[in-house]
């Protein structure tokens, strides 16, 4: 397979990885959304977030982030040609990355464990990197 036939291998590897990321962000906003009356009670954490907003107004952003980050996997393979895998990468990273670090803020007195905080804030970690990997691309093809 040649470069105008598909990606090359990390590419495929690379899109791969952005779409289960944003299955997993996506997951968690339509588990919040449909669920939240249900599961507040759950954790602490879930308790604490709500007080901050509604858990299905938190649902709702992470399906966005997630949605957007599925999208820029999508068009990964089109980005040398357009700026959309950027763009929805970029607008991803950045929704799903300032709830994710507020979830992690929160999580520290709040969460289950040490490990549920410490995820949430590799999740912070990896959409802020998408965020900015995707605004630098935007930049320098501005």
């Amino acid at each position: 397979m040649n470069e105008k036939e598909g990606l090359k291998i990390e590419g495929v590897i690379a899109s791969l990885c952005l779409f289960g990321f944003g299955l997993l962000t996506g997951e968690r906003g339509m588990f919040w959304i449909a669920e939240s009356d249900a599961v507040i009670k759950d954790s602490d954490l879930y308790l604490s977030l709500h007080q901050v907003m509604p858990l299905s107004i938190w649902g709702i952003f992470f399906f966005l982030g997630g949605v957007c980050l599925i999208l820029g996997s999508v068009f990964l393979p089109t980005i040398n040609h357009s700026k959309k895998a950027a763009l929805f990468i970029m607008i991803g990273g950045l929704i799903s990355s300032i709830f994710y670090f507020i979830m992690s803020t929160v999580g520290v007195y709040n969460a289950l464990n040490w490990l549920s905080w410490v995820q949430y804030l590799t999740f912070w970690a990896l959409t802020a990197i998408l965020t900015f990997v995707g605004g630098s691309y935007l930049w320098q093809k501005k």
